[in-house]
């Protein structure tokens, strides 16, 4: 499968505005607006899903960082460790769209 490079970060999230009544939120990298949350029945939800996408890219990295530890040795690991490091590799590869 074909991988495409994500916008830059950061990524940021703003509230929208449409004749000065909140709208939704937004998700942008720069100029580049990423996605828009309407808002709904629950503003607090929508607000946490803008912080969590604008999030991601942190996310990704840090996931990746961690997993190239060069300490990181899984045969010393118990099962339930070993499951969530393979569970974050299947959660990069999803992300960058290699799965």
């Amino acid at each position: 499968m074909k991988t495409t490079e994500r916008a830059p970060g950061p990524w940021k999230y703003h509230m929208t505005y449409t004749a000065g009544e909140p709208q939704g939120f937004a998700v942008s990298a720069g100029a580049l607006n990423l996605c828009q949350l309407m808002t709904g029945d629950n503003d607090a939800e929508e607000e946490a899903d803008a912080r969590l996408i604008a999030a991601a890219p942190d996310l990704l990295a840090a996931l990746e960082g961690l997993l190239g530890c060069t300490e990181l040795n899984l045969d010393g690991m118990d099962g339930d460790t070993r499951y969530l490091i393979e569970n974050a590799r299947a959660v990069i590869a999803k992300a960058k769209g290699a799965a």
